[in-house]
């Protein structure tokens, strides 16, 4: 599988990821990875930039819910799931807040917890990226 660009652009996956981690090494601009990887900055940023994609577009690409499908349960079988945003389907190994209908004390409760557990992670993400920081030149 290849790593495309929207100027079409095509890239391994392996070089893609080779790319990157280049970029974290510190200090790295992209005019010092031109002689290592053969193309132009242009390029270089295409392929080590995020795009945009929604959430629920990237959970498909990624065979995520088939890979917890096949993989995700506990020692006694019982299975394991992903909390995620209202945004993602429903499934077994996928669970996301109640919203439809009259939500009784009970959903609501379930819903203030596990948001609570969401926003603590999401403050983690966001502590790894400040600390990624001091490896890269580049605010992400």
């Amino acid at each position: 599988m290849n790593i495309r660009c929207p100027q079409r652009t095509i890239c391994d996956r392996i070089e893609g990821l080779c790319m990157l981690l280049r970029r974290f090494s510190y200090p790295c601009r992209y005019s010092d990875m031109i002689s290592r990887f053969g193309r132009p900055v242009p390029e270089l940023c295409m392929i080590t930039n995020e795009g945009k994609k929604h959430d629920a577009s990237m959970l498909v690409d990624s065979n995520l819910l088939h890979e917890l499908e096949q993989n995700a349960f506990s020692p006694t079988g019982e299975p394991m799931c992903v909390f995620g945003d209202p945004a993602y389907p429903l499934r077994v190994h996928l669970q996301a807040p109640f919203r439809h209908g009259i939500l009784t004390p009970v959903m609501e409760g379930y819903n203030a917890e596990m948001s609570s557990v969401r926003v603590t992670v999401e403050w983690l993400f966001g502590d790894i990226i400040n600390d990624l920081n001091c490896w890269t030149s580049k605010r992400i």
